[in-house]
């Protein structure tokens, strides 16, 4: 097998995550990776081992960019930081859907559908909203524990993130983003913060819109 620092192997990683972007997980395959830089599908399986060796090679592109998409500057507002977290976790499924479906496992890349412990890859990028938490508990703005919170609210905006995603939200008279807002406040309310104390802190945070983010061609 080739090494991590291979050439060949980064070539055909970079091929994986320009089709996917492209055209998509379902009509990614080993063959059309290959065929990107010139090479037989026997390639693949010569860098990687298997698919799921280079579907996991992806996933871990993906949750280094996750983790440096939600990583913010600590302010003196924690819950402020974690909106702020929830807020980029959100725009950076929404500028990356197809990579997003298959770090989570709810797309499959070149057949290549994650399961079970594979799903646990990347929990690094949760760092960023535990500590966060650890902060708001410290600060008596939540009581803990730190973990299960972290949880709760991933789940809340996991969530939001994934409807969106599957089309569910498309007739919503308001603004996409304010299903995550309202959702992100009845968590973070119903973890134990004040409900006027978590509503500034959230508006305290400066917005960029899916309407402003299109006119500067960012989607």
């Amino acid at each position: 097998m080739s090494s991590p620092e291979s050439p060949r192997r980064q070539q055909l990683l970079d091929a994986a995550l320009e089709l996917l972007e492209d055209v998509g997980p379902e009509a990614v395959s080993a063959r059309k990776v290959a065929a990107r830089i010139n090479a037989s599908s026997m390639t693949v399986y010569s860098a990687f081992g298997s698919v799921g060796g280079l579907v996991a090679a992806v996933v871990e592109v993906g949750f280094d960019e996750l983790t440096r998409a939600i990583r913010v500057e600590a302010s003196d507002d924690p819950v402020a930081d974690l909106w702020a977290i929830s807020s980029a976790y959100r725009r950076f499924a929404v500028d990356r859907p197809h990579l997003y479906r298959v770090m989570y496992g709810t797309g499959a890349l070149a057949g290549y559908q994650r399961s079970g412990t594979e799903l646990l890859q990347g929990s690094q990028a949760f760092e960023a909203t535990r500590h966060a938490m650890s902060r708001a508990i410290a600060c008596g703005r939540l009581p803990g524990p730190s973990y299960e919170a972290t949880v709760v609210l991933w789940v809340a905006v996991h969530g939001c993130v994934t409807v969106e995603q599957n089309g569910y939200l498309s007739a919503m008279p308001s603004s996409r983003e304010q299903v995550l807002v309202q959702s992100f406040l009845a968590t973070i309310t119903g973890l134990g913060d004040q409900p006027d104390l978590a509503r500034r802190s959230v508006e305290s945070v400066p917005t960029c819109t899916d309407e402003t983010r299109k006119r500067h061609g960012s989607q």
